[in-house]
């Protein structure tokens, strides 16, 4: 799958990636430098609640995971067949429902999601809480009509005892609202 490449923005060279180059410099909003790592272009970026992590989305249909800190690549998720439009990143996670039916997640119950959406007529939720970051639902916002292309994705900030929703618009207007089926609970210690 090949890494990335970090530049820096100093020397104008490949350099190692351990120098942190997500974070802020000396200067406020100083450039550091930037990474390479797609094959096709990048229209998408989205950070976790953390800071830990970087996801980026391309017309590749590729998402990749990058350290926040290093700028190593950690992962690459796959499953999308046409071009990622939106990436968004919650909170908190559960069982989404689409007017009023449950879509069940595995039992786990992820707690951090990462959504995508994509031209391929999807949104696909990643479990940001496994190491592997496995999908763990496919919506499909317009059953009805083969292939419509999802052009965004977001989630509602979460609020206290309030369930999960996730928003998503398609090319042809559709403005589909999922809704967790309840309020999760706490996480385990």
């Amino acid at each position: 799958d090949g890494g990335g490449r970090w530049w820096s923005a100093r020397t104008g060279s490949a350099a190692a990636a351990a120098s942190g180059a997500l974070q802020l410099g000396r200067e406020r909003f100083g450039l550091r430098g930037f990474v390479e790592g797609h094959t096709l272009s990048a229209y998408c970026v989205a950070m976790d609640t953390t800071g830990s992590r970087v996801f980026t989305a391309a017309d590749d249909g590729l998402i990749k995971v990058w350290c926040a800190r290093t700028c190593l690549l950690l992962r690459t998720l796959r499953g999308h067949t046409a071009e990622v439009t939106e990436l968004s990143v919650s909170a908190a996670g559960g069982e989404a429902a689409r007017d009023g039916e449950p879509l069940d997640l595995p039992p786990h119950g992820a707690r951090s999601l990462l959504a995508s959406a994509c031209n391929d007529g999807t949104v696909r939720l990643w479990s940001l809480d496994d190491e592997s970051m496995p999908c763990v639902a496919v919506l499909q916002p317009c059953p009805s009509q083969e292939k419509v292309a999802v052009v965004g994705a977001s989630f509602r900030p979460l609020e206290p005892h309030a369930p999960l929703q996730l928003v998503s618009v398609s090319a042809n207007g559709t403005l589909t609202l999922w809704t967790a089926a309840a309020a999760l609970p706490p996480p385990a210690a």
